[in-house]
């Protein structure tokens, strides 16, 4: 589960996915806890509810535009307690985007969990994104598309698998060098994305925007 920022009512938000298993599915009961709270703390909980997630591989990113209430529901740092904020905000003539901030390491950026079940169906697809990048002093910044340079390069996108907990999958894909950036707007970039035999045997994908200037904060939208 993905834990995010306080909401106007002081509460906090949860939102994961669990995929059951073959054991899962044949045992007679399931359990759902909470652990590791440390003991000067009390844990309040209201509204939990396990629903039903229909499979959907029109897109393999949930909450690409942040269209999930005021949470990143789904999103979650790669770096789990290293600092990095991430929150919907407002900007510009989007109604709601995705904001990823205050990251002290580049390896840390935004990150979901995808659907597995779809690479297996699907062996091509296309990705686009639009980005934005400021300081942390709110100043426009220039990136250079296709740059692996993490200083100057524009944010990549990294997709890493596993299989029984070992890394079976690293591929980075990086804003295609024709591609134009303008410091004042969201830039839209699309890039073709084919789905390698070592990926479909992985049991868990990761699809993250890092590696990146951490001087600079990224506004995300339409993933």
């Amino acid at each position: 589960a993905t834990d995010h920022s306080i909401l106007p009512s002081n509460w906090y938000t949860m939102t994961g996915i669990f995929s059951a298993t073959f054991a899962d599915a044949n045992s007679d009961r399931s359990v759902l806890s909470f652990k590791e709270l440390h003991q000067s703390k009390r844990l309040l909980i209201q509204n939990v509810s396990i629903t039903h997630l229909p499979k959907d591989c029109s897109n393999l990113i949930l909450n690409g535009n942040a269209e999930y209430d005021r949470t990143p529901r789904f999103w979650s740092h790669w770096i789990r307690g290293g600092g990095g904020k991430l929150e919907v905000t407002s900007f510009g003539s989007s109604n709601r985007v995705l904001h990823s901030y205050n990251r002290p390491n580049d390896r840390d950026g935004m990150h979901q969990f995808i659907d597995t079940r779809c690479l297996k169906e699907v062996s091509a697809w296309k990705m686009s994104v639009k980005m934005r990048l400021k300081t942390v002093g709110n100043a426009d910044v220039v990136c250079t598309p296709g740059d692996v340079r993490v200083n100057s390069g524009c944010p990549p996108i990294w997709i890493m698998g596993w299989k029984s907990g070992e890394l079976c999958h690293d591929e980075v894909i990086y804003p295609p060098i024709s591609s134009s950036w303008k410091p004042n707007e969201f830039n839209e970039f699309n890039m073709n994305f084919d789905v390698s035999a070592s990926l479909t045997k992985c049991d868990k994908v990761s699809v993250s925007i890092r590696r990146f200037n951490t001087a600079w904060e990224i506004y995300v939208d339409d993933f």
